[in-house]
């Protein structure tokens, strides 16, 4: 075909490459459209449905085409498409100019070759600079993709208390395709996955699209159309043929194990909430299990998924990387060799210089060509690889963009609380009714009011403030709520106070104003603050915390100073009407009675009471009482005359002495307790000293990696060795073989160049499977690494109660479940991946600079050896510190996504608070401050691999022509005549692989200590984690002064309550408990009553005198206020921590709903099944259900002594009556933790707590 015919119809060729371009990006365009939400994977449809989910999240982030928007992404969209178009003029420049070098050198025509080498020198800076300007970007890119994908989740995910539903409906454990379990998960790790892949796959396809074009249209131009199609044309069949001969939809497995990961995740962060009550009922055994179960499940998914990718990975690696080679080698050389002959110019040396130069150029460009048609291919697969985070992201989106949980054309707004007619159901997985709890409920509650409302557990007390809030929708009637605000919350209108408040990791001041910001702390308002604080008895806080230091309120507060908190928020809020949910029953008497009858009355208050107690009924104007049957309800008037002498008898033997501010009072001493000292750990034997930080994080580093393989799994690394050698060979050969065809050219031989041909596909079968091997034993390796630091970090956390310490002992580790989960799964697969990409380099090196020696001089390679000294202490010197910007990354991602799991696991407090917004502003701040950490690490990797890509890619491809050049200067014009320049062009096609080959390992290598030193930081927290470990075992026994009693009673003798942090709460403390002498604890919040009980149980050291317990442990068992729900089903709530076999037997079946029905709660067994795990109890039951359950366990388990943490506060007074007389007659003598004096018929004695007392302490016997 006529060149210049093709240059005049070059427009006919960009046509019908970019033709090609629609018609490889219409398959996936199609499926896109074609289904794009939830709907089609229901059906079953996931081909379509991974298609749609990215071109979901695509729309997401691009909604309109026609419209440039420089938020979100704008910005960084037109730098990339500017840098393309650079991108594609510095490639044909420096392509030009390797023709030119090509030429001069083999001529040795010494003046142009200079001209054109610092020709390639400036380039080579400029392609530097440009490369990693384009990296950033695209990394910019992902950071501002992911911030706009999670601003666009978290402004949905707030709005309409969509996080409570999403809650909710993933508590009752109903399928993956109806619920979500893990939002936190999706928000903060899927979301992250699909936006960093897709700005990848976004930028390699604009480099497609523009390069492809211009490249495919000089190849037409220059060579023919053959050549412009050709790479199109053989990446297109090769499409179709691996997705025939090896189907493979990657995205649902990686959705799958990624689903079972964060269950595994889920059930640390489980095991780390409920820590307390886990190591006082003896549960590590069951949580070891849990974790052992969940995290079997994800390994094994881990292991069938990379078994599954095997032959599809093998048939893509053929395909587009080793056969590819051997293509473009025949495709360019062939012509020439086969249908040439005769008519090539090879009598003169620069006929032949020509020659070599026109096909290197063509060569070159043909390169390039591919390289698009290449990333073309490969952006459909790295799509079918998005799909499975983007699956979980658009299933999430799915959700709350349709949620219906706005407030409902049944709740209106007006100027009092009023039901009319309203029939309240739970609710149900499919939206219909649920168990009917209350029908045709009316009632009003004006301002001046206040309405006490009882009933058993599950009656549906709560559930009628849920749909005055909202949250749930009513079937019939109408509801009347003050204000227009979200929840129950809005100043002057309705403010709910629950029995365990949920408090917001932050400042005092935000504490109080929750959910509202308080903004700037003038010293009016921290004033105004300090009255509030007074008039509930906490000044002290202010003293101890301030009001602006952020603090973890959970972990500091008692739930009785939680409770008083939430009073001073009424107080500070001031609202029409309040909802009081049990929210005095861990506070004394005189606070109840100075809530009710001057707080509520001071701010003119109209409150609903939910509460068990008759003694509230004087407070109360109005009693409705609920759950009588079939829907049925009790309204009646009270007169508070009638009902004050219950307060009497509430209040007769309390003492508050509320207004002591300091633990730490009369009689109790601060004492200082010797801190854990830092002990080198059995895995990790650290070193001192600020000069060998390095040498200490090198033998960490290694250390963990023994820790971590297993004996027999440690042969793997040599079988690694072995498959990367022969990887190498199959590349050694390869390059060979290149040159060789190179050759062919030259020596006209048809015979000898198919030959070459056919050995190279040979090699190219061989190099994949080497290749694949090399993989599969990377994952299989990472997997075993995986297990054995799980293993051994799971069994010394688990083991002694460590869980524990390391969080309320030690405390410098207040993340365990983000180092064993997320952290220690970056560790093995980075670690894993760092194996061969360590010895690849090396052998590389090796081995071609052997060769290298062989063919020129060993003084060469030399020279090379002495540049890459040089390269590696410039990079040094130029790196930063990668440790600790990794570090802090990995801590600021640990705070966001924990921020979002107290958000899922108090989901209901929040949206009662109304507090959507307030905890958007307060997520939002956290992320903000993780993605300016993330953009400040991608400036300082930019700067980093500006000097990186030059000492290690730019400067070697110069000096790789140097190294020709000397070595076409030692060969004769004769000796090249001679043969046509075969020799020459052999030699020259070898030094050009073999050193780019040279010099890319040495950039390999350097990424390398690179990477490992981003991989410091990773080493560090574990370090921290082990080291934890270390100290709290080195502390020894909490129980050093605790013997076994020869009585089998409980003992105190002259026993000194301390806490960890040093404070002496009670001193000499001497008692005794028998079978027949049962004992209630009493005394004001934060007072040491539950420190007494972290005593007793060995959770604190007891540092001075003894204490006495039976010798079976089991025969001590806590029942606590805020029962711990495990993860596992109905039958493993009750029998916690003792696990049963399923299914149950006839026996064990009957057993356990005989104390489901003990306790009132048989229902259970109706609703949800003995068996099923996958529901989330926490959620599900109420708070007097899981105390039911709570005595349920105690009385299955039937030990001799029950330590009671106010576990009855939530259920009735009759139904208390009868739990406690249970527990007599099972001989359960109780120890009962109460604000309250009550219940003296089953208690013999009072041991009450107080600053007043002698030594902080004064035992009383009740029948005095």
């Amino acid at each position: 075909m006529n060149i210049q015919l093709l240059a005049r119809n070059k427009f006919l060729i960009v046509g019908l490459v970019g033709l090609l371009l629609v018609l490889l990006s219409k398959r996936g365009k199609k499926t896109s459209r074609r289904v794009g939400n939830e709907k089609d994977s229901k059906r079953g449809s996931r081909s379509s449905g991974d298609k749609g989910a990215v071109g979901a999240i695509w729309r997401m982030l691009c909604p309109k085409l026609t419209k440039f928007e420089m938020e979100g992404g704008g910005w960084q969209l037109f730098g990339i498409l500017v840098l393309s178009l650079l991108r594609i003029g510095i490639m044909n420049k420096t392509s030009r100019i390797v023709q030119a070098l090509d030429k001069n050198a083999m001529t040795r025509n010494q003046d142009e070759f200079w001209k054109f080498w610092k020709q390639q020198l400036y380039m080579g800076i400029v392609a530097c600079f440009h490369r990693q300007t384009y990296k950033y970007v695209e990394n910019s890119l992902a950071v501002s993709w992911r911030e706009k994908i999670t601003h666009l989740i978290h402004k949905n995910y707030f709005k309409n208390k969509n996080y409570y539903t999403l809650a909710q409906k993933g508590a009752h454990g109903t399928s993956e395709r109806n619920a979500i379990t893990d939002p936190d998960e999706r928000i903060c790790e899927d979301a992250k996955d699909v936006a960093t892949q897709l700005a990848h796959v976004f930028c390699e396809g604009i480099y497609a699209s523009t390069a492809g074009t211009f490249f495919a249209f000089k190849l037409g131009q220059f060579y023919g159309i053959q050549y412009a199609l050709a790479p199109y044309l053989y990446l297109w069949t090769m499409v179709v043929l691996t997705k025939t001969v090896a189907p493979m939809r990657i995205g649902k497995w990686i959705s799958e194990t990624k689903s079972l990961f964060a269950s595994y995740t889920q059930a640390h962060t489980a095991l780390t909430t409920n820590q307390e009550a886990v190591a006082a009922l003896g549960g590590a055994e069951f949580e070891q299990k849990t974790l052992q179960d969940r995290f079997k499940a994800a390994i094994r998914k881990a292991r069938q998924f990379h078994k599954a990718v095997m032959w599809p990975t093998l048939v893509e690696q053929l395909a587009f990387s080793w056969l590819l080679r051997s293509f473009m080698a025949s495709f360019i050389i062939a012509p020439h060799a086969l249908f040439r002959k005769g008519k090539l110019d090879l009598t003169n040396l620069k006929a032949i210089a020509k020659l070599k130069g026109d096909i290197g150029y063509q060569f070159v460009l043909f390169v390039q060509s591919m390289i698009a048609a290449g990333t073309t291919a490969k952006i459909l697969k790295q799509l079918d690889r998005i799909s499975g985070s983007a699956i979980r992201v658009n299933r999430l989106t799915s959700f709350i963009n349709s949620s219906t949980t706005e407030e409902h054309d049944d709740v209106l707004h007006g100027d009092c609380i009023k039901f009319s007619n309203v029939d309240i159901y739970t609710p149900s997985p499919d939206n219909s009714n649920g168990t009917l709890l209350v029908k045709d409920l009316s009632f009003t509650l004006s301002k001046d009011s206040s309405l006490l409302l009882t009933g058993h557990n599950g009656a549906g007390k709560s559930s009628i403030f849920r749909c005055l809030g909202g949250l749930w929708k009513s079937q019939s009637g109408s509801i009347t709520k003050p204000g227009s605000g979200d929840g129950l919350h809005e100043r002057g209108g309705v403010y709910y106070l629950p029995q365990k408040p949920y408090n917001v990791n932050g400042t005092l001041a935000e504490q109080l104003c929750y959910p509202e910001d308080i903004g700037v702390l003038t010293s009016e308002k921290e004033l105004m603050l300090s009255k509030i604080l007074e008039k509930v008895d906490l000044g002290y806080l202010q003293d101890r915390f301030g009001c602006d230091t952020v603090v973890n309120w959970d972990a500091v507060l008692s739930l009785g100073e939680m409770q008083r908190l939430a009073i001073a928020r009424l107080l500070y809020h001031e609202p029409a009407f309040a909802i009081l949910d049990e929210c005095t029953s861990s506070v004394s008497g005189e606070m109840e009675a100075r809530l009710y009858e001057h707080v509520l009355k001071d701010t003119n208050t109209a409150y609903i009471t939910i509460s068990h107690r008759p003694a509230l009924r004087a407070y109360h104007k109005q009693m409705l009482t609920i759950g009588l049957g079939d829907g049925k309800y009790l309204l009646q008037d009270l007169n508070k005359e009638d009902h004050m002498n219950e307060i009497s008898r509430t209040h007769v033997h309390q003492s508050d002495n509320s207004h002591k501010k300091e633990l730490t009072g009369k009689g109790a001493v601060c004492i200082t307790t010797p801190k854990s000292k830092k002990v080198p750990s059995d895995m990790i034997k650290s070193l001192s000293g600020a000069e060998a930080q390095n040498q200490a994080s090198l033998t960490a580093f290694v250390n963990l990696v023994r820790a971590g393989l297993p004996k027999g799994k440690s042969t793997r690394l040599l079988a690694i060795t072995m498959a990367v050698i022969a990887q190498i060979g199959c590349k050694v050969q390869s390059t060979k073989l290149m040159s060789s065809m190179m050759s062919s050219v030259f020596q006209q031989d048809k015979k000898y160049l198919l030959k070459l041909i056919a050995q190279s596909v040979g090699m190219s079968f061989a190099g994949a499977f080497a290749e694949q091997v090399v993989a599969y034993l990377q994952h299989d390796t990472s997997e075993a690494m995986i297990e054995g630091l799980t293993a051994s970090f799971t069994k010394r956390y688990l083991r002694n109660k460590n869980y524990y310490k390391m969080v309320q002992i030690d405390g410098l580790v207040t993340d365990p479940q983000q180092r064993l989960t997320t952290d220690l799964r970056e560790f093995t697969n980075t670690t894993a991946a760092m194996i061969p990409n360590f010895v690849t380099p090396v052998l590389e090196i090796s081995w071609y600079g052997y060769l290298i020696a062989n063919m020129i001089d060993v003084q060469s390679v030399g020279k090379m050896g002495l540049y890459m000294v040089f390269a590696t202490a410039a990079i040094r010197l130029s790196m930063p510190s990668f440790r600790r910007i990794i570090a802090k990354e990995s801590e600021l991602e640990s705070l966001f996504k924990t921020s979002h799991s107290r958000v899922k696991h108090h989901s209901e407090s929040i949206a009662f608070y109304g507090g959507g917004s307030r905890e958007e502003e307060l997520v939002n701040k956290r992320f903000s401050s993780l993605m300016v950490h993330s953009q400040k690490r991608l400036h300082e990797s930019w700067k980093f691999d500006i000097v990186n890509g030059a000492v290690i890619r730019e400067a070697p491809f110069c000096v790789q022509w140097l190294l020709r050049n000397e070595y076409s200067r030692r060969v004769s014009d004769a000796s090249v005549v001679s043969d046509g320049g075969v020799e020459l062009g052999r030699a020259q096609a070898f030094i050009f692989d073999s050193t780019e080959k040279i010099f890319t390992s040495m950039g390999e290598l350097l990424k390398f200590a690179e990477n490992l030193e981003r991989i410091y930081g990773l080493v560090h927290r574990l370090t921290e984690f082990d080291e934890a470990m270390t100290r709290v075992e080195a502390t020894g026994s909490s129980t050093s002064n605790h013997i076994v009693s020869p009585t089998g009673s409980i003992a105190l003798s002259n026993v000194d309550v301390v806490t960890p942090t040093g404070a002496n709460l009670v001193r000499s403390l001497s008692l005794s408990i028998d079978q027949n002498n049962s004992l209630m604890i009493t005394g004001r919040n934060a007072i040491g009553k539950t420190s007494l009980f972290r005593v007793l149980s060995g959770l604190w050291p007891c540092p001075v005198g003894t204490v006495a317990l039976p010798q079976n442990s089991n025969d001590v068992f806590l029942v606590p206020q805020q029962v711990f729900m495990v993860l596992g089903s109905l039958a493993d709530q009750i029998t916690y921590p003792e696990r049963l076999s399923m299914p149950l037997t006839e026996e064990k079946t009957s057993e356990l709903l005989s104390l489901l029905t003990l306790v009132g709660i048989p229902y259970l067994v109706d609703r949800h099944g003995w068996e099923d795990t996958s529901k989330q109890w926490v959620y599900i039951l109420s708070l007097g259900e899981q105390q039911r359950i709570g005595m349920a366990r105690l009385f299955y388990h039937k030990p001799k002594f029950g330590i009671l943490d106010e576990c009855t506060s939530a259920v009735s007074i009759d139904v208390e009556n009868k739990l406690y007389s249970e527990a007599k007659k099972c001989g359960i003598t109780a120890v009962t933790i109460s604000q309250r004096l009550a219940l003296t018929e089953f208690h013999s004695q009072e041991l009450n707590l107080s600053e007043e007392h002698q030594n902080g302490w004064k035992l009383t016997k009740l029948s005095e």
